[in-house]
C-alpha cells in the first residue's frame, strides 16, 4: 500500500514538472554564423591581398568550432601551407584571439594544446560580428611575416557588408 502511495506521488510530481516545463518557453540566443558565401568573401580578400603583394600561400576559413568551411591553396603554395592555415584558424576561432597570442598560454604550462592541433604561429585571426567570434581565418605562406597582414586584411572582409 505504501509503495502504491509513493508511486502515485512520484507520478504526480513528474506530471507537474513536465507541465511546468511545457508552459515555460525556452529561448536561444541568436548567433550569426559564417555561410559558405561569407567564407568565400573572406578567402577572396586574403588571396587578392596576397596576390597584390606577389605572395602565395593557403587560406582557411573555419567556423566558430574551428572546423574548416573552405581551404584555398594558391598556385605555388608550399605543401604544408594548407594544414598550417587550418590550424591557425582553429586556434584563433576557439580561443577568440590571434594565433600568435597563444604563445604565452602554451609557454605557461599548456604545451598539451600543441598536441591538439593548436599553434602559436602568426596568421590566425578571429572573425568577429556583433562582438561574437563566429569563426576565423588562417593564412600560411612561405614567409611567416606575410601571414598576419593577410589574415588581418581578410578578417575585416565582412565589415560593413552585414
Amino acid at each position: 500500500m505504501i509503495g502504491r502511495i509513493l508511486l502515485a506521488g512520484a507520478f504526480s510530481l513528474a506530471s507537474i514538472t513536465a507541465a511546468s516545463a511545457a508552459e515555460s518557453k525556452l529561448t536561444l540566443p541568436a548567433k550569426p554564423q559564417l555561410t559558405l558565401a561569407a567564407a568565400q568573401a573572406i578567402a577572396d580578400a586574403a588571396t587578392q591581398y596576397a596576390a597584390a603583394q606577389g605572395w602565395t600561400g593557403s587560406v582557411a576559413v573555419v567556423d566558430a568550432a574551428g572546423y574548416p568551411i573552405l581551404v584555398n591553396k594558391m598556385d605555388g603554395a608550399t605543401a604544408i601551407s594548407a594544414e598550417l592555415a587550418v590550424r591557425k584558424g582553429k586556434t584563433s576561432a576557439l580561443f577568440g584571439v590571434a594565433s600568435t597570442n597563444m604563445e604565452k598560454r602554451i609557454n605557461e604550462g599548456g604545451p598539451a594544446l600543441l598536441a591538439l592541433g593548436f599553434t602559436t604561429l602568426a596568421g590566425g585571426q578571429p572573425i568577429v560580428v556583433d562582438k561574437q567570434v563566429i569563426g576565423a581565418v588562417g593564412v600560411s605562406t612561405a614567409v611567416g611575416a606575410h601571414d598576419d597582414p593577410i589574415a588581418v586584411q581578410a578578417s575585416h572582409a565582412l565589415d560593413g557588408k552585414l
